[in-house]
């Protein structure tokens, strides 16, 4: 059996909610949601962008590319290798 992380969702919404709330309190509108521990959970990624993250980040493309539903910038937290760079773009 391998190793598994059980995601309170309700906990993560509340979490991301209150960062959120001290973001915008201290003039920070630019929230990146860094979604590399969440291993493309994309009922945990929703939990994100209705708590108010503006911005999406994972260092996968795959993961980036699972995300296209989600209206929003996404960023890949690494430099691609050459085979990826055109799934970038589009992702």
């Amino acid at each position: 059996m391998y190793p598994q992380i059980e995601i309170n969702l309700p906990k993560l919404r509340h979490n991301v909610k209150k960062l959120v709330n001290l973001c915008k309190e201290n003039s920070i509108d630019t929230i990146f949601g860094v979604t590399k521990v969440l291993a493309g959970d994309l009922k945990a990624i929703e939990v994100l962008v209705e708590s108010g993250i503006t911005h999406l980040a994972d260092s996968r493309v795959e993961n980036l590319k699972n995300m296209k539903e989600f209206n929003l910038p996404k960023v890949l937290l690494r430099l691609p290798m050459k085979n990826e760079v055109e799934e970038v773009i589009k992702y």
